[in-house]
């Protein structure tokens, strides 16, 4: 029995980054957006750390972007090269359902919260750069940035969900 090292090693970096991505949306939109929400200001304090002085945001992009290009790569060899025969078994069906939300997710993720969150960086650099309050326009559109993604996030959690469904049913089909 030989070992197929390419598949191995993109499945390995397909699930590690997948659980990084997944576990960290799901932790970010279940439970400490709305802490940081409930506990304003000092919960505000707490996200701009995170926002401007940790590399959370390169890290959560890096494995999204894992996850797709190797899922990616994976379905190919699964599916052999794209056949439609093989998509439309029940396993194909399933992966393929999966492999559609993760896109999605990925797309998602990028074009909402990613881009909220980027700009929420920013302002956050700012303020501590500053040492102070927030200037009225930053504390508005910050409040913006948080409505977006906290809403986003949520929809991504979601998304995500079905993806990783689809995933984990299809070795069952």
């Amino acid at each position: 029995m030989s070992v197929d090292w390419l598949k191995l090693v993109l499945r390995v970096i397909h699930i590690f980054s997948g659980i990084f991505w997944v576990g960290s949306t799901f932790f970010l939109s279940g439970f400490l957006g709305g802490a940081v929400k409930a506990t304003a200001p000092e919960g505000g304090k707490v996200m701009q750390y995170i926002l401007a002085r940790t590399r959370f945001l390169f890290w959560i992009s890096a494995a999204s972007a894992l996850t797709f290009l190797s899922g990616l790569v994976l379905y190919d060899q699964v599916s052999g090269g794209f056949q439609l025969a093989w998509i439309r078994t029940p396993a194909g069906i399933a992966l393929s359902l999966g492999a559609v939300f993760g896109l999605l997710a990925f797309l998602h993720g990028f074009l909402t919260v990613g881009r909220a969150n980027l700009r929420a960086a920013a302002i956050a650099k700012q303020l501590l750069a500053a040492g102070g309050p927030p200037r009225p326009e930053q504390a508005a559109e910050l409040a913006q940035l948080q409505a977006k993604v906290a809403v986003n996030s949520r929809i991504l959690a979601y998304i995500l969900a079905i993806a990783v469904l689809g995933m984990a049913i299809q070795e069952a089909l």
